[in-house]
């Protein structure tokens, strides 16, 4: 049976989220995560991409991304085929890394983005790796809250904070306040 067509965003903003054949972990080590991470880096250069905010989970990865000059499909494609071969390259081994496809939900405007940014950064809270979002090395929530240091390696957290306020100061502190709505609920 095939499978179902993917509903392209008309935003072209998308919540992706890659998850471990088998529910397994693919991220065990350090260097598996940072790699993921250095991966869509590499790729967003050659794709064009815009990426918003990331989380990295021992056994998936949340990423929130605006396709610009390609499509999603090929864009996780790449993302997904250079993990892969790294993994089974490194841990020597064959065949899927990853579960099915990735999955993505369309993000049709601002607050859906804000909240889905809420969403994947408190990931780790949910799940009790740590008991706040700004403790977890594996997110973006760090070059959020370190902005200067943040816009060189992911210079979109400015579209993100702007949703908030134009002045830079009031936006971070909104934005901290709105992460700590969820850190309260879930604690």
């Amino acid at each position: 049976m095939p499978r179902k067509a993917r509903i392209l965003s008309e935003s072209e903003v998308y919540h992706v989220m890659l998850r471990g054949n088998e529910r397994k972990d693919i991220f065990l080590e350090e260097e598996n995560k940072q790699r993921i991470i250095d991966t869509l880096l590499e790729k967003r250069k050659k794709s064009g991409f815009s990426l918003y905010a990331y989380c990295v989970m021992n056994n998936h990865a949340h990423f929130i991304i605006r396709t610009k000059d390609e499509p999603i499909s090929i864009v996780f494609k790449r993302i997904g085929t250079s993990y892969a071969y790294y993994y089974n390259n490194k841990h020597n081994r064959v065949g899927h890394v990853f579960q099915d496809r990735f999955k993505s939900e369309n993000i049709a405007d601002d607050k859906y983005l804000i909240t889905a940014v809420r969403y994947i950064h408190n990931n780790p809270v949910k799940a009790r790796i740590c008991q706040s979002a700004m403790n977890y090395k594996w997110s973006s929530i760090d070059l959020y809250l370190n902005y200067e240091k943040g816009l060189l390696l992911l210079p979109e957290i400015s579209d993100v904070l702007s949703i908030f306020s134009d002045d830079i100061s009031i936006a971070k502190t909104k934005f901290i306040e709105f992460m700590h709505i969820t850190l309260r609920k879930n604690t």
